[in-house]
């Protein structure tokens, strides 16, 4: 296995990368905030903070560099990831994620006290409290009807069978005895079936129970379901938070941290009722939950999106939830450009070793700070994990270079790839770094076509050949006569695989080039004979006989 090119993980790591050292500066001044909170015991402010930054600014990675200065002072940090759990009941996902992760770490331990609905307050876990906080309970009421004696079923078909048989025996000329045998005869069965009953089970060896009425009594069932499908009201919500903020294990933890993470990428209406739901239980002071705090990261500009389209109506009033909110909050400064340069090295080194030239990542380097200005870390990761994939697939096929101008130019270069490749106008601002030479062409064209270096260098010249000779809009067949060294062989190949249906606009379109030689004449001979061979239609001479 090699050890490089391999990928680079988007997740946060807990490492200022920065050399200025901006996130780990955040982070203490954060951990110093909550210990001097804590500490004091001040009850005055909420224990609520935002962390304000733009996408891939480092938001995340304050928060894991400030979990590991707080760690050791007993905070248990929680991550509550508000887009993945978008389509659930927040409040019931944040309590059932929650409790589940607290009990697993040993944060909560032992049983607690709960009151069931309808019912009285019962010692239960934690995991049994919050099953019975989140169920509704249904009520149903279910008749039960006794079931009539074996014997008793018995005894009345005896009877209504002696007398039936009884009347039909009077009917019958049979003597005396007969008539005994035949009116007794149920009588006989009945005796028969129940000594054969009580040889094998012996509760009908008792006549008493044999002869009962009933089998079981009258009553009525009232069954309790619990189903667990609504969302806590506020005063549920409240109550279990404060039972958890109280029940905290302060043998291993002190306090605990939620994170309310992605919260800025909700849709407006769950943005808007996750953070009343927020706002409500956390930013009061006086909620009782003492040993809970709550971090929100978010992004000032997605998140007024949720208050309407960005504009200064919106601003300013999410500028104000922001502030009802929260009591402080603490930005994350963007990278300064030599910030930029070396993020970019560090992260490009990590996931290519030495195999590539310096000097190939120093232009790589230039290329993306140029292409991408307002680029952020996660941004260049995916750029240089796209990398990493292709280089996996290529190797030293392509040249990293031009892998790299085919990640950071793929929509231009796919939108209109033969123009694009053959002009090199997808290159734009970096055009005088790059030299849209034949390699290039070559090379981004087997990148776009998927197809061998060998074959590719072919590709678009001979698409943009075929283009001019069917008369298409925009292509003009001298665009590339002179600076195109394969222009004459493949201009050959193209018009030698034109379709027969298609001379006479060849002809036409090729009378449009400029220049003569060997190669040129040669496709005219060609051409004249193949037209020759059709013949004419009428006795007239065409515009490409003339041309002819």
């Amino acid at each position: 296995m090699k050890e490089y090119p391999k990928f680079i993980s988007n997740q946060p790591s807990g490492n200022d990368k920065f050399e200025g050292a901006s996130q780990e500066r955040l982070s203490k001044a954060i951990s110093e905030h909550f210990k001097n909170i804590d500490s004091k015991n001040d009850l005055c402010i909420p224990r609520i903070v935002g962390i304000e930054g733009t996408w891939g600014s480092g938001k995340s990675n304050v928060v894991k560099l400030l979990e590991q200065k707080l760690k050791e002072n007993g905070y248990f940090f929680y991550e509550y990831d508000a887009w993945g759990n978008q389509e659930d009941l927040q409040r019931r996902s944040l309590l059932e994620q929650l409790t589940d992760k607290l009990v697993s770490n040993n944060v909560l331990t032992g049983t607690t006290t709960t009151k069931i609905k309808g019912g009285k307050p019962k010692t239960v876990t934690w995991s049994e409290k919050l099953k019975y906080l989140l169920a509704r309970k249904t009520e149903t009421v279910t008749d039960k009807y006794p079931r009539l004696g074996l014997g008793l079923v018995s005894s009345f078909l005896t009877l209504f069978s002696t007398i039936v048989l009884a009347n039909i025996s009077r009917i019958l000329e049979i003597n005396d005895w007969g008539k005994i045998i035949v009116t007794l005869s149920p009588i006989v069965l009945a005796a028969l079936i129940w000594a054969v009953a009580a040889f094998f089970n012996k509760k009908y060896r008792s006549i008493g129970y044999f002869l009962m009425v009933y089998q079981d009594k009258v009553q009525n069932d009232i069954c309790y379901e619990t189903i667990s499908e609504c969302e806590p009201t506020v005063q549920e919500f409240t109550g279990w938070m404060k039972d958890l903020s109280n029940g905290i294990n302060k043998s291993k933890y002190q306090k605990i941290v939620i994170v309310f993470d992605n919260m800025d990428r909700l849709p407006k209406e769950k943005v808007k009722q996750l953070w009343s739901s927020i706002h409500t239980f956390f930013a009061n002071a006086n909620n009782g939950f003492d040993n809970i705090w709550v971090i929100i990261p978010f992004d000032e500009k997605h998140l007024s999106c949720a208050f309407g389209d960005e504009d200064s109506k919106a601003q300013e009033l999410t500028k104000y939830f922001i502030n009802k909110t929260f009591p402080i909050v603490y930005r994350v400064a963007p990278p300064v450009i030599t910030d930029y340069q070396n993020i970019f090295d560090k992260l490009f080194h990590e996931a290519f070793g030495t195999i590539i030239k310096e000097k190939d990542c120093s232009l790589i380097n230039r290329l993306y700070r140029i292409t991408k200005k307002d680029a952020n870390v996660r941004e260049i990761i995916v750029f240089i994990n796209a990398l990493v994939a292709l280089h996996q697939t290529w190797e030293d096929e392509v040249n990293i270079v031009n892998m790299a101008l085919f990640t950071l130019f793929k929509d231009e270069l796919l939108k209109n790839p033969v123009n694009a490749i053959l002009s090199g106008s997808y290159l734009k601002d970096v055009k005088k770094l790059i030299s849209n030479k034949e390699q290039t062409e070559a090379e981004i064209s087997a990148l776009v076509f998927g197809i061998d270096v060998a074959y590719a260098k072919q590709i678009p010249l001979t698409q943009y050949l075929e283009n001019c000779l069917e008369n298409k809009d925009g292509y003009d067949i001298n665009a590339y006569c002179e600076s195109n060294p394969q222009f004459n062989l493949i201009l050959r190949n193209v018009c030698e695989d034109i379709d027969d249906s298609k001379i006479d606009s060849t002809i036409e379109n090729l009378n449009k080039l400029t220049i003569e030689n060997e190669v040129t004449e040669s496709i005219w001979n060609e051409l004249a004979f193949r037209r020759m061979e059709q013949g004419l239609n009428d006795q007239s001479i065409s515009s490409e006989f003339k041309v002819l």
